[in-house]
């Protein structure tokens, strides 16, 4: 390890190698690469590692290997995967928060019991029939918003969206909780470089390198596990209330675009 260590990381000046993972298939060995990648979401610091650690190793086996691909899926890349889940990728993050019964009474027009049966009759019940490997009611949309908003890979709201909600009820309290494995942010490099993107992370005071480094991003990921706790949380108390969510849907979509009525 140390030597590919010292080859991974001499493609980079902010990362770190972390951790390598292989699984052999037949005749063929994939390597999962684990990174420190400062406040970058660390695509191509991890793929510049990657062309780095094939190159050590091909020259200590010359003729013997070859390289198949930089990228084999063992990642896994923008879409859905159990490893995600279990394993994590990019950031792994938790939100929760504990509310009495009197204010889930007054604000949310329901009861702590019915919040946590309906997480298990939908969020975990309905997504074992459907085989889902997320248990939730729409992480998606929160880490979709946030990562459009501040410059991300929209395509990483894949890995995203695989997170599971927590609800236990107790006698006057209920415990509230979302644990997001994959979520996959940068405060610096790539579209976080774009204008919008620059405004809105410098709003939530996480544009650019932290200090300590690594500390923006993680910031950004703990906002984005907030956001989250906070839409799955009125999203399941409006589906708790009979036809609560679909009424709100017809009384606020837009019923004129451009002056063409729909």
């Amino acid at each position: 390890f140390p030597e590919l260590k010292k080859a991974a990381d001499s493609t980079t000046g902010y990362g770190t190698l972390t951790s390598i993972t292989t699984k052999v298939l037949d005749s063929d060995l994939y390597l999962r690469i684990g990174m420190f990648c400062g406040d970058a979401a660390g695509h191509n610091m991890v793929e510049k590692a990657a062309a780095g650690i094939a190159g050590y190793l091909i020259q200590q086996f010359s003729g013997k290997i070859s390289l198949g691909s930089l990228s084999s899926n063992y990642c896994i890349d923008k879409k859905p995967g159990k490893i995600n889940v279990e394993k994590g990728r990019g950031k792994s993050v938790e939100a929760q928060v504990v509310l009495n019964e009197d204010s889930i009474k007054k604000h949310f027009r329901t009861t702590g019991k019915r919040l946590e049966e309906l997480n298990l009759k939908k969020n975990i019940n309905g997504s074992k029939l459907a085989g889902s490997f997320a248990r939730n009611a729409h992480h998606a949309n929160m880490v979709a918003a946030v990562y459009l908003a501040t410059g991300q890979d929209i395509a990483n709201v894949v890995e995203g969206s695989l997170g599971e909600t927590i609800i236990e009820s107790y006698d006057k309290e209920t415990l509230f909780a979302v644990k997001l494995p994959s979520i996959i942010v940068g405060t610096v490099g790539g579209g976080t470089t774009l204008p919008y993107a620059q405004e809105n992370l410098k709003l939530l005071e996480c544009c650019g390198s932290g200090e300590p480094i690594g500390s923006n991003s993680k910031k950004l990921a703990e906002i984005i596990a907030s956001t989250v706790l906070a839409g799955e949380l009125s999203l399941l108390a409006a589906l708790s209330n009979e036809n609560e969510l679909l009424k709100a849907h017809l009384c606020y979509e837009r019923k004129e675009i451009n002056g063409i009525h729909l």
